[in-house]
Parts: structure tokens; sequence; C-alpha cells
């Protein structure tokens, strides 16, 4: 069988070396799934170069065409679902810690969770300053760091100009270290149904039932039993793209019924387990640029 995988929770580790910045540039030649839901500590952008990104973040799902830009708050579960063919885009990501001197309002807003991501269709300023960073980014010239650090800067305040926040859209601080404890817990025990079920979780953490189902939609804008279904299909993708059947798959992810396990992954994805293998069969077999 093929060994078990969580990629729900991404670590983001920032070796000092990294700078203020990480970049992934990414190209996708043929229409094809996204990755499975995670969250990470990081805020991410993402940015569209050609083609189109389906980007789901806490309960919406919004296309992003070339020049737009999505925006993923720290610790916001979050995916690409789906991608246009020849499409390319760059996911940037920055640590936390970035905005911890900048104002509250800032840290709030994209550092300490967020109900949605947020989507800016092909703003002029944002796109300059998004080229000007990868620029110097990848030509990594003396002084590169600082001039990556300016740049996300002004990202940052351009982005909270333009997209103010909404009543309701950013959570309070208050239970914020709860909330994090938890999907850090799911994390690592969403295949043992009797640790994640709801009364569990409230005696584990001292809190309410009504309490955490509110505070942790505030947070991901899912619920707690939504979050759990994702990460078992999540795992459930990983190991049926390592060779696992649907069996043993859905064993892994703590589901017993290997029926229940397929409807809740068409459920989640879109597709069957059958044509998610196939999909990641053909993908491996199209060399880039083919």
């Amino acid at each position: 069988m093929a060994q078990l995988q969580t990629p729900f929770y991404e670590s983001t580790a920032w070796p000092a070396q990294q700078g203020p910045v990480r970049v992934l540039h990414m190209v996708h030649e043929k229409s094809e799934a996204g990755c499975g839901l995670h969250w990470h500590e990081a805020i991410e952008f993402y940015y569209v170069i050609s083609g189109g990104v389906l980007l789901y973040g806490g309960r919406d799902s919004h296309w992003l065409y070339p020049g737009d830009v999505g925006v993923v708050p720290g610790f916001l579960p979050h995916r690409g679902r789906l991608f246009l063919p020849k499409s390319e885009h760059y996911i940037l990501q920055v640590p936390p810690q970035f905005l911890s001197a900048e104002e509250d309002g800032l840290q709030r807003r994209f550092a300490r969770g967020g109900t949605r991501a947020l989507t800016v269709p092909q703003d002029g300023a944002l796109m300059a300053l998004f080229d000007h960073l990868l620029g110097e980014y990848q030509a990594a010239r003396p002084g590169w760091q600082t001039a990556c650090r300016g740049d996300m800067l002004r990202i940052f305040a351009h982005l909270y100009r333009v997209c103010p926040p909404v009543a309701g859209e950013t959570p309070a601080p208050a239970g914020f270290d709860t909330v994090r404890q938890v999907l850090f817990f799911l994390s690592g025990h969403f295949n043992r149904e009797d640790e994640v079920a709801l009364p569990a979780l409230c005696r584990r953490f001292g809190v309410s039932a009504p309490y955490l189902c509110r505070l942790f939609r505030q947070y991901t804008g899912l619920t707690v039993n939504g979050y759990v279904q994702e990460a078992k299909v999540s795992c459930g993708a990983s190991l049926l793209r390592a060779g696992a059947t649907v069996a043993e798959a859905a064993r892994a992810a703590g589901v017993d019924d290997p029926s229940y396990f397929a409807r809740l992954f068409r459920k989640r994805t879109g597709l069957s387990p059958g044509e998610w293998k196939k999909q990641c069969r053909e993908r491996e077999r199209t060399p880039l640029g083919a």
C-alpha cells in the first residue's frame, strides 16, 4: 500500500536566506483539476499571466484571469480548483511575521485569518507592483531582498485601500489561538472519527459546541465537519496519485466504506476516484510544453 501522506497542512518554514517572499512559477499545459484543499500560516498571492485559475478560499470560488490577483489570508483553507489550458501563474508566499510591525488592521486582514480569499481584477497599479517584485526576485541583484520587501509592503497597502474589510469578513482576534490549535489537531487526526467528532473536540479544547462551530467558521469559512471531509479527500487524492486502490485510500482516510468515500470524493473534487487517477497518469505522461 502507498504510504500515508497528510498534505492538508502545508509547512512554510522560512530560512533566513529565503528573503521576504517565496515565489513559485506554475504552468499547466492542459485543463486539469488542481491541488487538494490545504492551509498554512503564510499569506499567499496568485498572480495570473495567462489562461485561468479557479481559486477556492473559504466559502467561495472565483476565476482569476490574466492580470488578476487572488489573495489568501494566513490560515484560510484554500486550493486552486481548476486550471484552463496553457495557464501560467505565480504563487507568492509571505510569512505572517512580515506584518508583525505594521498596523493592527493589516495584520487582522491578512495574517490572522479571514473568511474568504480576495480577488482583484486587472488593477494596473497592482500588476505593476507584482511585475517589479518578480523582476527583482528573478534578477537577484544586490539589494533584491530590500527591493522585494518594499514592493510587498506597497502591495499590502494598496490592497488594504482598494479592498477595505467589511463587517464579519475579518474575525476578531479573540479565539484565534483556539482555532489555530484545532486546525493543527484536525490536520493530524482527521482519519480518527472518535477524536474529531464535535463533542470530543469540545472536551479536548474546553469550549462549547456552538462557540467552536461559530469560531471555526469565522476563521476558515468551513464547518468543522466540512474541514474534516476535505482533509479525508486530500489524503485520499494523494494516495490515489501514488498508486493506492480506492479501498486503501478510503481506509487510510478513516472511511470504512469505499463507496461512501467515492461519493465524498466526487462531491469535493467533481471527479470520481477513477477519473482522478486517470488524470494523474495523463499528467505524468505529458511532457511540459507538449
